[in-house]
């Protein structure tokens, strides 16, 4: 179980976090509202295929267990680094790093690679390829991801493989206040659809911060009668 625990961090830490990876037009000419939202790189979990300039970055934190740091390298080029905390567990904090490649930028279509590590004293390792396509404006826009993992437990070597799909959306309601939504599957691992975590939250949109606060789930959950729903919360500071 604390295994399983483990692996579900070091997910959850490399999707949170990934970061900006390459140029984007900071005068967004389709945008409608005044304030520039220096968030676009990412939903709540997952990232976008949307690019920050060379230089340019992000200090996040969710459910005050996840604290990463996010820097354009290049135009097209980025890293993460971080790390998980689960108290009372502190002697097995997770800690990543990753890169994040931008192919294509528009205002209306963008698209990504990238690649991430996990690491910690029971998770031996975890790795993770993905590619993502972005469609829409900064401020209101839908993405779409695939990838897959593979992760390797002490003491047992090579322990599985995962593939990832996921669809995000951000949908931008005002110059302080936008909408967050997520959906994520493993179509072979876990029955797939029946067990989809379903993530919506609202976004505070400062000048440099923003917060987030909303609720995630799961369609398994709901399916069979438990209606689980948890809390999530995040913070960030854009550079």
């Amino acid at each position: 179980m604390k295994r399983a625990v483990l692996i579900g961090a070091a997910v959850f830490a490399m999707s949170a976090c990934a970061g900006p990876a390459g140029a984007q037009d900071a005068a967004d000419s389709a945008s409608r509202f005044d304030r520039f939202d220096r968030n676009y790189p990412r939903n709540f979990l997952a990232p976008t295929a949307r690019t920050l300039e060379q230089g340019a970055g992000y200090l996040c934190s969710r459910e005050l267990l996840l604290q990463g740091v996010a820097y354009g390298v290049t135009d097209r080029i980025s890293v993460e680094v971080g790390g998980v905390l689960i108290p009372p567990h502190v002697d097995q904090a997770v800690g990543y790093g990753g890169l994040k490649i931008g192919l294509t930028s528009s205002e209306r279509f963008s698209t990504a690679v990238g690649g991430l590590f996990a690491t910690g004293p029971e998770l031996g390792g975890f790795g993770l390829g993905f590619a993502m396509a972005t469609f829409g404006s900064r401020d209101r826009n839908v993405t779409v991801g695939l990838g897959g993992g593979g992760w390797s437990l002490v003491g047992l070597g090579f322990a599985g493989y995962v593939p990832l799909g996921f669809l995000g959306t951000n949908y931008r309601l005002s110059e302080s206040l936008a909408i967050v939504g997520e959906v994520w599957s493993a179509p072979l691992w876990l029955e797939g659809l029946r067990y989809s975590p379903v993530l919506l939250s609202l976004r505070w949109i400062g000048e440099r911060w923003a917060f987030d606060a909303g609720l995630i789930t799961s369609s398994a959950a709901w399916g069979e009668g438990e209606g689980a729903v948890f809390p999530v919360v995040s913070l960030a500071y854009n550079f």
